[in-house]
């Protein structure tokens, strides 16, 4: 019998606190999963907290081949938060290692978040 334990793996790319300065979240390795790297994942950022004057926060997905060298993943950014509230984003085509880098902006600005990624089985394998 399956469980959703089998099918789904939650990996957290930034652990929710309070950030008042850019920076990158944790990478991890979408093949060290048991379904082989995912082709396509989920990722959901939830924003508790924003305080300052003008708070903007800008996330985005960078991918890489040999966790080292990263680069922007095309089209995968959360449109930019200046209030508390949660995003969805959808992401396709990436290399092995995932990661996310936020940007913060504005005067004194403070950001209460976290961003998780949620990728699953494969619906069918190949022969």
């Amino acid at each position: 019998m399956r469980d959703l334990m089998g099918e789904v793996k939650v990996s957290s790319l930034f652990s929710p606190q309070a950030r008042t300065a850019s920076e990158d979240g944790s990478a991890i390795d979408t093949y060290g999963s048991a379904y082989g790297g995912p082709r396509e994942l989920v990722c959901y950022m939830d924003v508790g907290v924003a305080s300052g004057t003008g708070p903007t926060l800008n996330v985005k997905l960078q991918d890489s081949v040999d966790n080292s060298t990263f680069t922007d993943i095309a089209g995968a950014a959360f449109a930019q938060k200046t209030a508390p509230g949660t995003a969805e984003l959808r992401v396709t085509g990436f290399r092995r290692y995932l990661k996310a880098t936020a940007t913060v902006g504005g005067t004194s600005p403070s950001f209460t978040f976290g961003v998780v990624a949620v990728a699953g089985k494969p619906r069918t394998y190949p022969v």
